[in-house]
């Protein structure tokens, strides 16, 4: 199948879910079908595939979309597709939704136009959308399961070749671990991930769980900067001892997952849907995983068969589980031997192959 791939902003630094998902589908697509890439880059970063693609090297976020749908036609007049999937932004508020939902029409059209089977696959939607909405703009809205969802589904999955079959670290000192994929080195960007991501319900626990031996690793990109560095130090959330506080602005996978005892996940928002790639990464590592008790997360958790659960916004009673959880390596390996099966079953790429290929047959393509 000659596979047409459409997602801006495909370019380093590779640390944000959706783009590490394009990734592995391209490596996994590549072995059997003939892929294409249309995408855009920042200025100052790269984009690196195996395979063809064309780029280009742009500045405001709605150029980065204008190009997309000027190229499209082009693109598909010389590979000739036989499916397009296109990976938009999940940010649907304000201005950007209204940019959002005429970016997948248009490109939708296009597709139409030619003839050739469009799946606009969702990585996640924010608070100001639903999937239901969106589906009305689109041929085919495609996301990862849900029970509230009876549309197309394409799990948004992850490489599990060569991940060990059975990893539970324990490290000398009861250690945590946070994730962000955010780049930017700004005081807005380093407040996201406070409010939204959560490290600020991690900030606040910092005491308590420092006078119990407890260190955190906070890994982001973003804070490759001293300057950075030194904001979260000094933020008025922050209770830790700068000593409990390690920082990795490049987080090798799987490597990453072995420093730690608990991976925590402590989103703030109850926003409409996303499915961490870190989060099944570290399920398929081996670490275990604490998620806020979010909507959207509790899936994930198999009613806490596969990972702990805290109430969001509330820093203490999120001490107290992730203590409990530290001081339980029993009960955090029947919970990872758990998490690694659910993971294999239900989020590993072959699956997320298997589901796009399915959807075609669905659309048309009798290859």
């Amino acid at each position: 199948m000659r596979i047409l791939l459409l997602a801006p902003e495909i370019s380093t630094p590779y640390s944000e879910g959706r783009k590490r998902f394009v990734l592995d589908l391209i490596s996994e697509l590549k072995h059997h079908d003939e892929v294409f890439l249309l995408t855009t880059t920042k200025i100052g970063q790269q984009t690196d595939v195996p395979i063809p693609y064309q780029t280009a090297e742009l500045g405001h976020g709605a150029l980065h979309l204008f190009y997309l749908f000027w190229q499209l036609p082009k693109v598909i007049k010389r590979f000739r597709p036989q499916l397009v999937c296109v990976f938009p932004h999940g940010t649907f508020r304000h201005l950007y939704g209204y940019a959002s939902v005429c970016f997948m029409w248009s490109i939708d059209q296009i597709c139409r136009n030619y003839q050739v089977p469009c799946q606009t696959i969702m990585y996640s939607i924010d608070e100001y959308s639903e999937p239901q909405r969106l589906q009305k703009y689109v041929s085919c809205l495609a996301m990862s399961q849900r029970k509230d969802w009876d549309g197309a589904v394409v799990n948004l999955g992850i490489s599990c070749n060569d991940w060990p079959q059975y990893l539970c670290c324990s490290v000398s000192e009861k250690t945590l671990l946070f994730m962000a994929g955010m780049w930017e080195q700004t005081p807005q960007r380093i407040e996201h991930v406070i409010h939204v991501r959560g490290l600020g319900s991690l900030l606040q626990a910092g005491k308590f769980l420092a006078a119990n031996g407890v260190h955190i690793i906070i890994a982001a990109p973003l804070f490759a900067s001293s300057q950075c560095q030194d904001y979260l130090y000094k933020h008025p959330l922050n209770t830790w001892p700068s000593e409990h506080i390690k920082f990795r602005a490049i987080a090798k996978v799987p490597e990453i997952y072995r420093e730690a005892d608990l991976f925590v996940f402590p989103y703030q928002l109850n926003i409409t849907h996303f499915v961490p790639t870190s989060v099944l990464e570290a399920m398929l590592s081996g670490l275990c995983v604490a998620l806020s008790d979010r909507d959207f997360l509790l899936p994930l958790a198999q009613n806490e068969k596969t990972a702990y659960l805290f109430p969001a916004n509330d820093p203490e009673k999120m001490a107290t589980v992730l203590l409990d959880a530290l001081n339980s390596k029993q009960a955090r390996q029947e919970k990872v031997q758990n998490a690694q099966h659910y993971v294999r079953e239900n989020w590993c790429i072959e699956v997320s192959v298997k589901q796009i290929r399915t959807l075609a047959h669905s659309m048309g393509y009798s290859g």
